[in-house]
């Protein structure tokens, strides 16, 4: 009996003793200690991760707690330092910025949120004529329309059209496959469309508008809607792209030129997604939204309203519920719900227990998280210039650091912040296992044919192949023969075909991605009657 009670107090002392001598247990970290801590936790991703830079600011309220850049602009140049006015591609964050646009002219009741797309488009058109005719806004903005995800980012990337306007204008030649307000999935379109909006209404090209609206009465001098529009303001403020898989690291690729890092390859702005910024505008940015609009006693908007309907949840988030635990958040459906708001990835009881909202952005070669927690004033947004290819872990480690540093700032224990780390990063390992690096962007490996067609299968091959599902939108691929080798052009870009096998090849083109295109020439009878690239499907016509 004594030795079973020696033994439970003991246990009891251990506990005691683990409590009073053990981090984040039981004692509160001075903000300095959190400051210390956050500065040293990215500085430790960094050397993991192989990102040359990142840039990170903490705010509470309308207070700036922590605004640092840390890394390089440019891989293997040490003098590149990231600084809190270096510039990063911010992605899919414009949306929010074009969001609080929109939201501008609902305050000034120049449109409304559930307006219809026609009443400021009378040319928009769509083969889903419902759909045409009622489409709202508000549709729009929380990605519940025809459009899925994907739909027209071959037509950008490819110079395909000259514009996201033209992209817009030519939508009456997409096929579409789902219903009006069939649910959430992510389409870039939708701020496209949105964007044409803002252009028709204001009569003048959306980024222009928000600089004059929004940027300019913050003191946001390092925000642009392009990196084009950045460079020739601040040149040498503009980081560079990356990308990274398995310690290794490919570029830099510069933001303004370099086919791998642009969205559009015939225009620099993209209203989806082709906004640079600053970590110090960034701070602004997260003061904006956590105090309703104004910032430094500059009221944005007349009333807090337009920020109330930006974070509020709109529509369920379908896309995030299975992949809620891989991307830091803690989401558990029974009794709770992940959804989305206007310009706004993320709503709900999602992050240590607390209300939380946020938006993510990656661009092909950069990334951007943001994080709130309206109830503690708490915002934080990271900023990367490199993107990921390889385990899910080293893709979605950006992720996993807000949701640590959002912990750490709310004096989350320590044992609880490094489970929360790891089981986030067990789940995206799981997600998406380990890839192998394309050896010709991370290995400097030449191309080479493990398969030569004879001169006369390369006539077979020759000719111009059509979208089978719509030549006015996709336009077609154009195989040719020059000095003895297949080469293959699809809108801007030409590249040799390097031969896999009779069937498939591989096309000699760098952009978007660190990744070998590769195509496959379709038979029937033995003879070439069409091509698959890139999931688009193509009928030969010559």
């Amino acid at each position: 009996m004594n030795y079973r009670v020696g033994l439970i107090c003991m246990v009891v002392w251990i506990c005691v003793e683990a409590r009073l001598v053990l981090p984040g247990w039981g004692v509160k970290r001075t903000l300095e200690q959190k400051k210390l801590r956050a500065v040293e936790f990215i500085q430790e991703q960094l050397e993991l991760s192989n990102i040359p830079g990142i840039a990170l600011t903490i705010v509470h309220g309308d207070k700036v707690l922590l605004n640092q850049g840390f890394g390089l602009k440019q891989y293997g140049n040490a003098s590149s330092k990231v600084t809190e006015n270096s510039m990063f591609q911010i992605g899919s964050v414009t949306k929010t910025m074009l969001t609080l646009g929109i939201g501008k002219l609902v305050d000034n009741q120049t449109l409304n949120w559930h307006d219809r797309v026609k009443q400021h488009l009378p040319w928009f058109e769509l083969q889903d004529k419902y759909a045409e005719n009622f489409t709202t806004i508000h549709d729009l903005l929380t990605m519940n329309t025809v459009f899925a995800e994907g739909d027209t980012e071959v037509a950008w990337l490819l110079g395909l059209v000259r514009t996201e306007q033209e992209a817009v204008r030519k939508l009456g030649k997409m096929p579409t496959q789902r219903s009006l307000r069939q649910g959430y999935e992510y389409s870039n379109i939708n701020f496209g469309i949105l964007g044409a909006i803002i252009e028709e209404v204001t009569k003048q090209s959306w980024g222009t508008y928000l600089e004059n609206e929004i940027f300019k009465p913050l003191g946001m001098q390092h925000t642009f809607s392009s990196a084009r529009t950045a460079s020739l303001v601040y040149p040498d403020d503009l980081t560079e792209g990356h990308f990274t898989c398995n310690n290794k690291v490919a570029g830099p690729y510069s933001l303004v030129t370099s086919p791998m890092t642009k969205l559009c390859a015939l225009d620099s702005e993209v209203a989806a997604g082709s906004m640079v910024s600053s970590i110090h505008d960034m701070a602004i940015f997260a003061r904006l939204l956590l105090n309703k609009g104004v910032v430094d006693g500059i009221s944005l908007f007349k009333t807090p309203g337009i920020i109330d309907s930006m974070i509020t949840g709109q529509i369920i988030n379908t896309m995030f519920i299975e992949l809620g635990l891989s991307w830091g958040y803690q989401f558990t459906p029974d009794g709770n719900s992940f959804a989305a708001g206007y310009g706004i990835d993320a709503v709900g009881y999602i992050m240590y227990n607390s209300r939380y909202y946020d938006k993510n952005g990656d661009t092909s070669s950069c990334a951007t998280r943001t994080g709130f927690l309206p109830d503690h004033d708490l915002g934080i947004v990271l900023l990367s210039n490199a993107r990921s290819f390889d385990i899910g872990s080293n893709t979605l480690r950006l992720s996993h650091i807000r949701t640590y540093l959002l912990g750490l700032f709310l004096d989350i224990p320590d044992i609880e912040l490094d489970a929360t780390f790891h089981a986030s990063a067990l789940a995206a390992d799981k997600q998406n296992p380990l890839v192998l690096c394309d050896p010709h962007f991370f290995g400097n490996e030449t191309r080479t044919d493990k398969y030569k067609p004879t001169f006369q299968q390369m006539h077979e091959f020759q000719g111009i192949y059509e979208s089978t599902v719509s030549k006015e939108f996709y336009g077609s691929i154009n195989v040719t023969i020059q000095n003895e080798f297949l080469y293959l052009r699809y809108g801007v870009y030409e590249g040799r075909l390097y031969g896999i096998n009779n069937q498939t090849f591989e096309w000699a083109v760098t952009f978007a991605q660190p990744i070998t295109w590769t195509l496959s020439f379709e038979y029937q009878n033995g003879l070439v009657y069409g091509m698959n690239w890139n999931g688009l499907s193509f009928s030969k016509s010559s």
